[in-house]
């Protein structure tokens, strides 16, 4: 990670850092730009059909479904916003995350959601050791930090990837469930009874690893835990 900070510094002074919206000096995503993104409108992420804040439909909550809802901050269709996301993810340009953690923290604040999430636990999708060393940090984890440290929110990591296991933007819909089956498990010595959890990633399908994690957030008893996500794709 220091070494990506490092050549991260020296681009920026070679290069000016200009926001992908507008292209104004200063940093990724400036304030004005911030402001404009509109998030597309929230759905049931299991039948897709419009609900309040994303939250499950009654008759959608099966056995197999633990994650309670769904936020999502952008709409994945706006360039720049696949554009920063890739630019993180890919780029390493780690500073992204602060933007986007900002931006899911307006999506609280403009939503009146502050009361209802006010002592949750904010947690993130973990990557395997092997890739986050490759990639310097996990853009989730990233994302996460910034966003509860804006809303002045409890971070802690609560999970393990167990395998390395295929990208799921590599594979069709209905291998996705399978590639993340028994994938997490939870880090030692934690204790979540009771919590109301946060977790974060950068970018949902089908929303599959999410629910997944969440399966194991429920198991050690987890009371409730809600997906937030800059876009879904």
């Amino acid at each position: 990670m220091a070494g990506h900070k490092w050549l991260e510094n020296i681009l920026d002074l070679i290069f000016p850092v200009v926001c992908a919206g507008c292209g104004a000096e200063g940093g990724y995503l400036c304030v004005p730009c911030q402001q404009k993104i509109e998030p597309p409108a929230p759905r049931c992420w299991v039948c897709s059909k419009n609900s309040v804040f994303g939250k499950n439909h009654p008759a959608c909550c099966g056995k197999n479904i633990a994650l309670d809802g769904l936020m999502v901050t952008a709409d994945y269709h706006v360039r720049f916003i696949q554009d920063l996301i890739a630019n993180l993810k890919y780029n390493s340009v780690s500073a992204i995350a602060k933007s986007f953690g900002l931006l899911m923290a307006d999506y609280l604040v403009r939503n009146d959601l502050l009361d209802f999430f006010s002592s949750s636990l904010v947690t993130s999708i973990p990557l395997h050791k092997r890739r986050q060393n490759s990639r310097g940090f996990n853009q989730a984890e990233l994302i996460a930090q910034n966003f509860a440290g804006n809303l002045r929110l409890s971070y802690t990591p609560t999970l393990e990837r167990r395998l390395n296991n295929p990208r799921q933007v590599d594979l069709e819909r209905h291998e996705r469930l399978e590639n993340v089956r028994d994938l997490f498990r939870i880090r030692a010595s934690l204790s979540l009874a009771g919590k109301k959890i946060i977790l974060v990633d950068d970018v949902a399908t089908t929303g599959a690893t999410l629910n997944e994690c969440a399966k194991v957030l429920k198991q050690n008893q987890a009371a409730e835990v809600w997906g937030l996500v800059v876009a879904r794709n």
